[in-house]
């Protein structure tokens, strides 16, 4: 399972999306709407991360903290379905 830390793990998680992509067409839309809503979660990151380097609040950085764990709780849910379909094609 992927897990993130910070924005260097984004790189990962935009080539997990296109093997996702490609391991399910069926599912394409679905992936879509995943990527979007992982899209927003890193947006909103990056723009705490901004806001953290100008004013070194640490509230900034805890508002960061909370976008990655969102993230990796959408990638949780998404092994599980994932673990699922694999199964289910036996």
């Amino acid at each position: 399972m992927l897990e993130i830390e910070s924005h260097k793990d984004f790189d990962k998680l935009r080539i997990q999306l296109q093997k996702w992509r490609k391991r399910f067409p069926m599912f394409s839309h679905d992936v879509r709407r995943i990527s979007d809503s992982i899209d927003i979660h890193m947006k909103n990151y990056m723009d705490h991360l901004i806001k953290y380097k100008q004013t070194k609040s640490p509230h900034a950085i805890d508002n960061a903290q909370l976008e990655i764990d969102k993230i990796n709780s959408l990638l949780s849910t998404i092994s599980k379905v994932e673990l699922m379909a694999l199964l289910s094609k036996r």
